[in-house]
C-alpha cells in the first residue's frame, strides 16, 4: 500500500511510480473537502468526496498511465504510472 496526503491546493505527489496490484489510498489532510478521481474513462474509479481527515483508496490492477483530479477543485491533477508485476 502507498499512503498519499492530499492538502488544501495540492496532492502531495504529483507524480508517482508504483507496481501493479499496488492499493493507493488518498488522506485527506487539509482542511477543504477533497475527491482522488480518475480521469480516464476506460479505467473509471474515484474515493468520493473525502472530508478532512477522511481517506479512500483504489487498487490498481493493470500497468498503465492513470491520471486523476479531484473533482471538487479540477485545477488539482495528478498522476500514477503502474508498471508490471513479478507475475505480469
Amino acid at each position: 500500500m502507498v499512503a498519499l496526503r492530499i492538502v488544501d491546493d495540492f496532492f502531495q505527489e504529483s507524480s508517482i511510480v508504483v507496481v501493479q496490484g499496488t492499493r493507493v489510498v488518498w488522506v485527506n489532510d487539509g482542511s477543504e473537502v477533497h475527491s482522488a478521481t480518475s480521469m480516464n474513462a476506460a479505467d473509471s474509479w474515484d474515493t468520493g468526496i473525502l472530508k478532512s481527515g477522511q481517506s479512500g483508496g483504489h487498487t490498481f490492477s493493470l500497468p498503465g498511465s492513470y491520471f486523476y483530479t479531484c473533482k471538487v477543485h479540477e485545477y488539482m491533477t495528478a498522476s500514477i504510472r503502474v508498471l508490471p508485476g513479478p507475475n505480469g
